[in-house]
């Protein structure tokens, strides 16, 4: 019972659901990363537009992020999907350094500042969203009422 009770907290934890958005956010990124390169196979394309379809995989990684972040926690989402856009960022630019060895360039901070706005922009539409539940109608007692 106590270790059931522990976990309950954990998965009800601001920081779980935070570590799952960001962690959703670099999946979409993923998925988007995978479509443009099956697209790139069919069709040629310069340095200039891959630059530009791996923006996009950002955005929509932090946008999503953002998104389920608010979603989950229906509050603050400007706030929310800000960090979240930028935890997506931190982990795409460490991954990227750790394997790719690549430095601060030119665009590093264009690209912080264009996750960040939209992983807040996903974070107010996710607050502004419908719920995906239907609320439960109250049992009638014997009486009718």
């Amino acid at each position: 019972m106590r270790r059931t009770s522990f976990v309950r907290k954990v998965i009800d934890s601001q920081s779980f659901s935070s570590f799952i958005s960001v962690l959703s956010g670099v999946a979409v990124l993923i998925l988007c990363l995978f479509g443009f390169s099956c697209l790139l196979t069919i069709i040629d394309a310069n340095n200039a537009i891959k630059s530009v379809m791996s923006g996009i995989s950002l955005c929509l990684g932090a946008f999503a992020s953002g998104f389920i972040c608010a979603k989950q926690k229906r509050r603050r989402g400007l706030i929310n999907g800000l960090f979240c856009g930028l935890f997506v960022y931190l982990a795409v630019f460490c991954i990227g350094f750790l394997l790719l060895k690549i430095t601060i360039g030119s665009g590093v901070f264009g690209k912080l500042m264009l996750v960040c706005i939209l992983g807040a922009a996903g974070g107010v539409c996710g607050v502004n969203s419908k719920h995906n539940f239907k609320a439960s109608k109250p049992k009638k007692n014997r009486f009718g009422t």
